[in-house]
């Protein structure tokens, strides 16, 4: 066992390391500081190391993520499905990109606060004022009413996914237009 004046730094840490022991609480929470004050200090030599060391163990990374999956397959779901409704945005948003981009369209990113600042809160289509309160989800009760955001060229017909080929729509104006 290690003096108790080395305990508690990195080199106790690495002490333990070599004579095949369990570091203590004290001697890993001092290399995990020490890690992260390198990578603070050193971000693209930190970088580097993850990529090494990310090759150099690639299978039994991978490996020891497949069993982790295996084991924790209903906790990981209800996680992605919780952030999958409090981010709905974000995964249309994602979904037009990449559809655009698949299709050579160009795209480029914003949001939904540059939509609304550039061409305001009124139906491009039927030019009346969009019920900002309504729900966006087809199916909702009020959605019809609710904000859609509206390829002006469909992306199905050459559109891009850029600001300036978006427009605020009502949802239903949106599902009636369809790909026209």
């Amino acid at each position: 066992m290690l003096k108790v004046a080395e305990c508690g730094t990195r080199s106790g840490y690495n002490r333990h390391r070599r004579n095949n022991e369990q570091p203590c609480r004290d001697c890993t929470t001092a290399n995990t500081q020490s890690s992260k004050d390198f990578q603070k200090r050193n971000p693209e030599a930190a970088k580097k190391h993850r990529k090494v060391t990310y090759n150099n163990n690639k299978e039994s990374i991978l490996e020891s993520h497949r069993s982790y999956y295996k084991n924790n397959k209903e906790k990981i779901l209800k996680r992605h499905k919780r952030y999958y409704v409090s981010n709905i945005d974000l995964y249309r948003r994602a979904k037009s990109r990449r559809r655009a981009k698949e299709r050579n369209n160009g795209y480029e990113k914003y949001t939904l606060a540059q939509v609304l600042e550039l061409y305001g809160t009124v139906c491009h289509i039927c030019l009346e004022q969009i019920d900002m309160d309504a729900p966006r989800s087809i199916g909702a009760k009020g959605w019809e009413n609710g904000l859609h955001l509206d390829h002006v060229i469909p992306i199905s017909k050459g559109g891009s996914d850029t600001l300036n080929n978006i427009r605020p729509s009502h949802g239903i104006c949106n599902m009636t237009k369809s790909s026209k």
